[in-house]
């Protein structure tokens, strides 16, 4: 469940189910929502997308091969422990936080770069703009 503590309403259910589950004496997660912001998000795609136009793959396959299992693979890969054992699973970037995301994208670059491949940094506007076009255009074959 999620709650907006800066809304008193919310932050008063929120004290009633912690009092409950701590009288109760249960196993909880607590975990701080930072949402990555639109600009940083729309930043990510541009350079997946730069990339897989210059390297002829998928834009699926650049996230899931390169920026996350290639690169980033602390951040995105995840044990997950079940009945029959345990299986990695990769994690979405809505489920990282705003820094982690930074620090990622940040890798790639530099990967990337290490690898002959130049990403546009976040304040080349045009060059992003382009970007935008090309992948609109392209889009059924990234």
């Amino acid at each position: 469940m999620k709650y907006n503590l800066k809304n008193n309403f919310d932050k008063e259910r929120f004290k009633k189910r912690v009092n409950f589950l701590y009288g109760n004496e249960r196993v909880v997660i607590l975990q701080e929502m930072t949402k990555r912001t639109l600009k940083q998000n729309n930043y990510l795609h541009l350079i997946l997308t730069a990339f897989a136009l210059e390297t002829g793959y998928t834009l699926e396959c650049v996230k899931r091969n390169f920026f996350k299992l290639e690169v980033n693979k602390d951040l995105f890969l995840s044990e997950e422990r079940g009945n029959f054992g345990t299986k990695q699973a990769l994690k979405s970037t809505t489920q990282i936080t705003k820094d982690n995301l930074s620090i990622a994208i940040d890798r790639f670059k530099k990967w990337s770069s290490d690898n002959g491949i130049y990403l546009p940094e976040p304040e080349d506007e045009e060059y992003l703009a382009h970007l935008e076009i090309e992948a609109s255009r392209l889009q059924r074959y990234i």
